[in-house]
């Protein structure tokens, strides 16, 4: 894997998997990473070296870092975008409800507001559909020049040929069912 690779991934790994990894380097890294800080933001450099030290030293971390190259490649391929730094961009501006928005749609194709509810905990359905509207969509409108969901009065589900109804559907192609990934619940060990 490249380093421009490493570094849209560290962009998109949570704070605590870096800082997990940060811990495991400077405990036992030949070269120490440097001191554990108090958990302010790290800067791009930061992450970049963290994870490129994390995947040349640690078999887990490879594992995860190419896990997550690979959901973003798929990821980019049902939404036919052409530049793969801008599904990074997308996803690193999701909060974690829009990602499971994201995610359970793109797995299942679409789903109803009251599902969404229910998935993200919301309290009610009118702020299910501000983060589908003004969090979700409106982040890929601007990093991918088009919404991820949309709302259909009517449409045909492709797995099963039933006709559904009053749902948001996912705009690209729907997920391999067999190859899902998750990237808001990964779990890192380091080894």
């Amino acid at each position: 894997m490249n380093s421009s690779e490493l570094d849209r991934v560290s962009c998109v790994l949570s704070r605590a998997e870096l800082r997990q990894y940060r811990r495991h380097l400077r405990t036992t890294a030949s070269e120490p990473i440097g001191p554990d800080r108090a958990p302010e933001p790290l800067t791009r450099d930061e992450r970049r070296r963290i994870v490129t030290r994390a995947y040349a030293e640690s078999e887990s971390a490879r594992r995860t870092i190419t896990r997550v190259s690979r959901t973003v490649d798929a990821l980019q391929s049902a939404l036919g975008v052409s530049r793969k730094a801008a599904v990074y961009e997308f996803l690193r501006a999701l909060d974690d409800r829009s990602l499971a928005v994201l995610e359970y749609c793109w797995h299942n194709e679409h789903a109803s507001i009251r599902e969404l509810t229910t998935l993200i905990s919301a309290v009610t359905d009118t702020e299910t559909l501000t983060v589908v509207r003004e969090q979700l969509n409106a982040v890929a409108q601007k990093t991918l020049d088009e919404s991820v969901l949309e709302f259909e009065r009517r449409g045909v589900d492709s797995r099963t040929g039933t006709v559904v109804t009053f749902e948001w559907w996912f705009t690209g192609e729907p997920r391999d069912h067999s190859a899902l990934e998750s990237l808001r619940d990964e779990k890192v060990v380091v080894s």
